[in-house]
């Protein structure tokens, strides 16, 4: 309860029924474990992911007095969890492109939507001009910076960067 800044003040002598009547999952759990069903599910709640496990506690005759629940945060588990599927897409995406501006295109888009960086560009080195070539931004890198650059050895920092492999 304290993730979701529920104290047991406040939870003292509350229904869950009530406490979580907007959280469908929870009060789904909750009915089956009264009606004698060990539950295993997954909610979020508030941003939140968690792990819970309803179980009914018996009585000697066999009728359920009450449940039980324990429940665990696993928000880490499942942004990591989205984030290998978005990167799963991505592979998917980079297998299907022919061409080096499609496999930049697709890199900018999975740094924006991935990783989460709005801003991100993509060059290539051109042996003919001996120059990284601008191949693809973000729309975000292009309008705080308009378009990407050609960089060459008289560049400075970026160039630099480039040539040694060291930032």
């Amino acid at each position: 309860l304290e993730p979701l800044s529920i104290t047991p003040e406040i939870a003292a002598g509350e229904s869950i029924f009530d406490l979580y009547a907007d959280v469908p999952a929870i009060v789904d759990g909750m009915r089956r474990a009264l009606d004698g069903e060990a539950v295993n599910f997954t909610v979020e709640v508030e941003g939140q992911t968690f792990e819970a496990w309803a179980e009914p506690v018996f009585d000697d005759d066999g009728t359920v007095e009450e449940a039980i629940v324990v429940a665990i945060d696993v928000t880490d588990r499942a942004r990591l969890e989205s984030a290998l599927r978005d990167l799963q897409s991505v592979a998917r995406d980079l297998l299907q492109v022919e061409t080096r501006d499609e496999v930049a295109s697709v890199a900018v888009d999975a740094v924006e939507e991935v990783v989460g960086w709005p801003i991100a560009a993509v060059w290539y080195y051109d042996d003919e001009s001996q120059s990284l070539v601008p191949t693809a931004e973000s729309d975000t890198a292009r309008a705080m910076v308009g378009d990407a650059q050609l960089f060459t050895p008289d560049t400075g920092l970026v160039w630099d960067a480039y040539d040694t492999g060291e930032i």
